[in-house]
């Protein structure tokens, strides 16, 4: 049966919710669900496919903290497992960052009934009452920015106490819907932030706020599977035997990016090789044989254009 993965949690458990299957090991669970077969696949569509994994992911937050993988990643039961062992330090630095924050969802909704009135004087929208011709493609874009506005003044208010936020998507009349973690010493600061948010506009805004519960993190998890073949020329770059150990590997490195002779481009290649070499010498010295793709697991921040790796790899 194919899997997908949906998460890591940082703790050994086989109590999860119906319909998933865990794979335990160095005190973290890879939790899997059956891949979508062809037909699933063909009229589901991406908004039924993202619904199902974020649903899962909420069911998971009954069992504690989770380190979520983005929707739709393959990954075997043999995979999953080596994974809990050789990326066990990324697994741990995650979940450490977590920590004791809990989880909370903010959503701030306006009277739209009520808006032209009570900021008719603002910049977006006194322009609609200075007596020229306004059509409705108008009056929608200044309520709009008004909008904008106010959703961004909202998450700057919010932004001191409120760590790694991500916002959701907002429905009709909706100003805000963001995640976001807590620590439990910030709640206080919480309050006092959602007060002066509702002073935007006391009469008409209408906050909702959903947690405390287990923290999720917002760095999706994705899996990095680079091609074994690639492992002699990688030796190459570095100037190292295939089989080097991780020490030699960083130490070749290091000096490779100190030269004066480096390209513009050369240092993430030779970092790349470097992540290689210690990922095949990690599988080997586990008394496996090295497959197609060597699997690592990477990690994203929220509006992050490049992934973060394990300890052992950004050792180079």
């Amino acid at each position: 049966m194919a899997h997908e993965i949906i998460a890591i949690l940082p703790c050994e458990t086989a109590l999860l919710p119906a319909g998933l299957t865990s794979v335990v090991g160095r005190g973290a669970t890879a939790v899997l669900a059956p891949a979508p077969g062809w037909a699933e696949r063909l009229t589901g569509g991406p908004k039924q496919t993202a619904v199902r994994h974020h649903s899962r992911l909420e069911a998971l937050m009954a069992v504690g903290s989770v380190l979520p993988f983005a929707a739709g990643i393959a990954c075997t039961p043999e995979e999953a497992a080596l994974l809990l062992t050789l990326d066990a330090p990324l697994i741990a630095r995650l979940a450490a960052e977590i920590g004791p924050r809990r989880h909370f969802q903010l959503t701030l909704d306006w009277d739209e009934s009520h808006v032209l009135a009570a900021f008719r004087d603002s910049p977006e929208l006194a322009p609609l009452f200075s007596g020229a011709p306004v059509t409705p493609e108008i009056m929608r874009r200044a309520i709009t920015a008004l909008a904008d506005r106010l959703n961004a003044k909202a998450l700057h208010l919010l932004d001191p106490v409120a760590e790694d936020p991500v916002e959701q998507p907002r429905a009709p009349g909706c100003l805000l819907n963001v995640v976001f973690l807590l620590r439990p010493e910030d709640e206080p600061r919480l309050d006092a932030a959602l007060e002066a948010i509702d002073a935007l506009w006391t009469e008409g805004l209408r906050l909702r706020l959903v947690g405390p519960s287990a923290p999720i993190s917002h760095a999706l998890l994705d899996i990095d599977r680079a091609d074994s073949a690639a492992v002699p020329a990688a030796a190459d770059l570095l100037e190292v035997r295939p089989d080097a150990g991780k020490d030699a590997v960083v130490n070749a490195a290091k000096a490779a990016l100190r030269s004066p002779d480096l390209a513009a481009n050369a240092a993430e290649e030779i970092r790349a090789a470097a992540r290689l070499l210690i990922r095949a010498g990690e599988i080997a010295a586990l008394g496996r044989s090295i497959a197609a793709t060597l699997p690592q697991l990477v990690h994203q921040r929220p509006g992050g254009s490049k992934p973060s790796l394990t300890t052992s790899s950004e050792a180079a």
